[in-house]
């Protein structure tokens, strides 16, 4: 089994990221780790797309889902 592997540059740069994390024992340690790691992950979205949070009905009530597409693109109509 080779001592290392190619990974695509951008695998790297998750994995570095979770590394740089302390060990964590309790739950609360590893819900700040987690909070950290996302944090360094958080990148703005690329000009010219538009986001939007919405909610969908569901049998057990709202559904959030969020709604990627170009900026300016108008949203489809519902269908009945």
């Amino acid at each position: 089994m080779p001592d290392s592997i190619d990974l695509h540059p951008e695998m790297q740069i998750l994995i570095n990221a979770k590394a740089d994390l302390p060990p964590a024992e309790t739950i609360e340690e590893m819900r700040a780790g987690w909070n950290a790691y996302a944090a360094k992950m958080r990148h703005p979205y690329p000009d010219g797309m538009a986001v939007e949070d919405r909610h969908v009905d569901g049998k057990g009530g709202p559904i959030p889902v969020r709604v990627y597409r170009p900026a300016g693109a108008r949203l489809a109509r519902r269908r009945p």
